[in-house]
């Protein structure tokens, strides 16, 4: 299904049952093993997703083309090289996105460096920025892992295994493009050359993903390049230092490109549910979500009611009925809108004041959650509701701690302690 609709190559999420620390629910080593020999098939590369040693040594075992990520629970064995030498696999290790373990002082210099120092500064928007200031909840624990992450990068390369740039942009610490830059810093710090560090991000790009002309400098090749003022050669930095960018032949401008990064300003919406639908007067749908996306077991069902006799209301609202179930550390219930234009876009809601709307429900306590662009976990703001009708009024103030310049969606859920529950809505106005 996925190669039907222009899928290049296939994802695969995979941890083994015998990783002593598991992130993602995951499907079996013999699933594994038969997607990537039914990828294969059809002459598709096979990616695999895995954050531990064993589970990347069994990835490459069943015939991995590539690793997502390097491990850092410990360091790589002799027995894993060999493997992944043996079976041609390479490796993304996606070291921005670990930054966020780094020592304090390195990742912020890191992010300084980027922000203040680049040629191309105008693009950055005040988001763009927040997104790289930002980070993932660490412990001591997981810190003190963080020298493997650059050890182990070492190990590869020294061992001959291809290594691709890249970043995993937008997770926290990381934003597209610019992190890029970052990534190539971090692999020289690594122990690469930053020849290698810009193959990395060109020429073996190409090669591993078999895209002929990509990433090199020369005739009918693709004419993706940046000149830049300084030589990367001798300082990897100066890769941040870009006079012209041509994309496919074309010069690009860089005011065009200020174009394309700026975020539309959210224009506010009003939802009565009048007609029969759920849908907003952009045309976007009332979603349901669950935390059954991240392996939870938690259900719920979207409908539109009819007024009936009540009084306060004209003719319909969005009902949202289910049950939070534990089996995952952030269960969540509820519907969902957009605040972009798509799920993968985001809008600018700081202009807007306040998010208001009717509410009624079987429990006391629900939440309103803001997802936004580079934050893994919502910002979330609780509010009681009665079996009554009553007006909820949230000020976006209440969010200031959130990225409002790249809002996601809202998501209108159970609180965590909810078992069954029912939550209706009405007369949603954002302004």
């Amino acid at each position: 299904a996925r190669i039907d609709e222009g899928s290049d190559y296939i994802k695969i999420v995979y941890e083994s049952p015998d990783a002593a620390f598991k992130m993602f629910p995951s499907i079996d080593k013999e699933t594994l093993t038969a997607v990537i020999k039914a990828t294969h098939k059809y002459g598709k590369l096979a990616l695999v997703h895995s954050q531990n040693q064993i589970s990347a040594l069994e990835a490459i075992k069943a015939g991995a083309d590539g690793i997502v990520h390097v491990f850092m629970d410990s360091m790589a064995t002799d027995e894993l090289l060999e493997a992944a030498k043996k079976q041609g696999t390479f490796f993304i290790p996606t070291v921005a996105v670990y930054a966020s373990l780094a020592p304090k002082v390195d990742k912020e210099a890191m992010v300084d460096g980027l922000i203040n120092e680049a040629k191309i500064s105008h693009p950055i928007t005040p988001a763009i920025k927040a997104a790289l200031q930002g980070s993932f909840p660490t412990n001591l624990q997981m810190q003190k892992l963080w020298p493997n992450i650059l050890k182990n990068v070492e190990r590869l390369n020294l061992a001959g295994i291809p290594l691709l740039a890249g970043t995993d942009a937008p997770n926290p610490g990381t934003a597209y493009g610019i992190s890029l830059h970052a990534e190539l810093q971090w692999l020289v710090q690594a122990g690469l050359s930053p020849l290698q560090a810009l193959q990395a991000a060109t020429a073996k790009v190409g090669q591993a993903f078999k895209i002929s002309g990509l990433g090199l400098l020369k005739v009918d090749s693709i004419a993706d390049m940046l000149l830049v003022d300084g030589n990367p050669l001798e300082d990897i930095k100066q890769t941040i230092n870009i006079e012209r960018i041509w994309r496919e032949g074309r010069l690009i401008n860089f005011e065009s490109a200020s174009e394309i990064l700026s975020t539309e300003h959210y224009k506010g919406i009003k939802v009565d549910f009048n007609q029969g639908q759920l849908l907003t007067d952009n045309g976007n749908s009332f979603m349901p979500t669950t935390d059954e996306m991240m392996g939870g077991k938690s259900t719920v069902a979207l409908a539109w009611k009819a007024a009936s006799s009540e009084t306060d209301l004209k003719e319909g609202y969005l009902s949202i009925t289910g049950e939070i179930k534990a089996g995952f550390p952030f269960p969540w219930s509820g519907s969902t809108m957009l605040l972009g234009k798509t799920m993968a876009g985001f809008s600018d809601i700081s202009q807007i004041k306040s998010i208001t709307f009717k509410a009624r429900g079987s429990a006391p306590n629900y939440r309103l959650m803001l997802f936004t662009e580079g934050q893994m976990q919502p910002l979330s703001i609780d509010f009681t509701v009665t079996e009554n009708w009553q007006t909820i009024t949230i000020p976006l103030e209440a969010f200031a701690k959130a990225n409002i310049q790249q809002a996601k969606f809202l998501v209108w859920s159970a609180s965590l302690d909810h078992g069954e529950f029912s939550l209706d809505i009405d007369d949603l106005v954002i302004q």
